[in-house]
């Protein structure tokens, strides 16, 4: 399922039950800033496994993720607070630091 699709099925079924003055600012705040975090938490493992295994299957999974940053839904989670592409970087280069990437030539 793609993230429209989801997106498209979320709207229809809170349309069907809630108005946005029923919606609890605080919780919804709260709510997108822990998926915002989930998001951040794959995005830095995917980033790990790429170092360490340049598959294709890694890669794949890191350009995937990666794709999420530049995304209208990163956008809307974010409120415009930070740019999707600088996030991703900073994301990266800190579950990096430290760690050499493994070229599978070299082994």
């Amino acid at each position: 399922m793609s993230v429209h699709e989801i997106d498209a099925a979320v709207k229809g079924r809170l349309k069907d039950r809630m108005r946005p003055e029923d919606l609890d600012t605080a919780a919804c705040v709260e709510l997108a800033g822990e998926i915002l975090k989930g998001l951040a938490d794959a995005l830095s493992e995917a980033a790990v496994r790429a170092a360490d295994s340049q598959t294709e299957s890694s890669l794949s999974a890191l350009k995937t993720l990666r794709n999420m940053y530049k995304s209208d839904y990163f956008g809307a989670l974010s409120g415009g607070v930070i740019d999707g592409e600088t996030a991703a970087r900073q994301i990266i280069r800190e579950a990096l630091r430290g760690r050499r990437i493994r070229r599978e030539a070299e082994e």
